[in-house]
């Protein structure tokens, strides 16, 4: 019976593993065939590898400078989402203060702000600050609607480590900021790539921030690059999966280097308490 448990699991872990990455695989492949191909039949593989279409992408100036803006704006936002959750979430795992449960409920409240709610206010905001059409207006934005999450889910993180391990620290004489800094950070590794990872996907693929507050076809982003490209291409349907496969490579990238160390981090917030 065990044996046949085992098998039946098996069997249903490759069944939706193959329905949930084919179209990824789908995905990687399809550039390298031609229009005519993908026409002819979406779902078969290349007959031989055809680059044309990643040159094409490759080619377009608007397309790769939109991919450089991400870059910069993902690696910045980034940054300082962990830098200021990271603290914050210390504070307020570690320390007892008056109005500590109001002030993160406050935090938490920006998790039910929608999106839509907050652009024209925003927009009218930053058109004073003369931050339209400016890189820094994405990285403001992101930043605030990457914290609350963020030090939701780093306090509880950091509600298991051990206050041991702080006491005795203090004891050798550390300052609050070195025991952040040398103990709390280093134990935090796992959480942190996995908000780190979470909100560099939530930037990357964002559509609707750039999309109002950028305005110029050297400032966008590469959500905005590709559907520029993709109007610019028309039916060209190679190229357009090539634009998509370059956007994605990034955080592929990012997830199979750092994946065992995100899982981990989740299976210690999934088995909290």
């Amino acid at each position: 019976m065990k044996r046949i448990h085992a098998i039946s699991w098996y069997i249903i872990t490759m069944i939706t593993t193959s329905i949930i990455g084919y179209p990824l695989l789908w995905l990687i492949y399809s550039p390298f065939k031609t229009n005519k191909d993908i026409f002819k039949n979406p779902w078969s593989l290349p007959t031989y590898l055809n680059f044309s279409s990643f040159k094409e992408v490759l080619s377009t100036g608007n397309f790769m400078n939109s991919y450089i803006n991400s870059l910069i704006i993902t690696t910045i936002s980034v940054t300082l989402i962990l830098l200021f959750s990271s603290m914050a979430a210390y504070v307020f795992s570690k320390y007892e203060f008056r109005g500590k449960e109001i002030i993160f409920i406050t935090f938490l409240g920006g998790l039910m702000i929608p999106q839509q709610s907050v652009l024209l206010p925003l927009y009218i905001l930053f058109r004073k600050l003369g931050l339209l059409d400016t890189l820094t207006s994405t990285i403001l934005v992101y930043i605030a609607f990457g914290l609350p999450i963020s030090i939701f889910i780093l306090k509880y993180f950091f509600d298991e480590i051990p206050r041991e391990l702080e006491d005795a620290a203090k004891v050798d004489g550390c300052s609050p900021l070195k025991i952040y800094w040398s103990i709390i950070v280093p134990m935090s590794t796992p959480a942190l790539l996995t908000v780190g990872i979470y909100n560099a996907v939530v930037i990357w693929n964002d559509f609707i921030f750039a999309l109002i507050f950028l305005s110029s076809p050297e400032k966008r982003t590469i959500s905005l690059g590709i559907w520029s490209f993709s109007n610019i291409q028309g039916i060209n349907i190679s190229a357009t999966l090539a634009a998509l496969n370059i956007a994605t490579f990034p955080l592929l990238i990012i997830y199979f280097i750092f994946q065992r160390k995100i899982i981990s981090g989740m299976m210690a917030g999934a088995l909290k308490g």
